[in-house]
């Protein structure tokens, strides 16, 4: 989810600095403003091709949650709450994993700080998801 994010906050910036909108202000200007504000554009193009391969695997990595969550418990909507709220890279293995044991059992206490703050997530992914399909 955080790629996606960043892709909309990425789409956002161009929009708001769409080239009509600001070339026409800063021909105003000076000619020098037009080329800066282009050679930025090209250059969010760019990054925008280099992060594509990231949000093909996040959308993988999403279809393959809702697939092995939907094959263990068979709820679409709570299947569907964490296909969308297991945030890159944890995937559902990891997900049962960390719903399965206490931090005890899961070696919370010899974690670094990355696998720590997966744990707590998945923990939060559970509430929230379960929390939803509670009557």
């Amino acid at each position: 989810m955080c790629i996606t994010r960043a892709l909309i906050t990425l789409l956002v910036i161009v929009v708001a600095w769409s080239p009509q909108a600001v070339l026409s202000e800063e021909k105003k200007v000076d000619g020098k403003y037009s080329r800066m504000l282009l050679e930025g554009l090209d250059e969010l193009n760019a990054l925008e091709k280099q992060l594509e391969p990231y949000v093909v695997a996040e959308k993988r990595l999403m279809r393959e949650n809702y697939q092995a969550c939907f094959n263990a418990f068979g709820d679409a909507a709570f299947c569907k709450c964490v296909e969308t709220e297991l945030r890159w890279p944890v995937n559902f293995d990891q997900y049962y994993f960390g719903t399965t044991r206490n931090k005890e059992a899961a070696g919370y206490s010899g974690m670094d700080d990355f696998g720590r703050q997966r744990y707590d997530h998945i923990s939060t992914v559970r509430e929230k998801c379960a929390g939803k399909n509670s009557p």
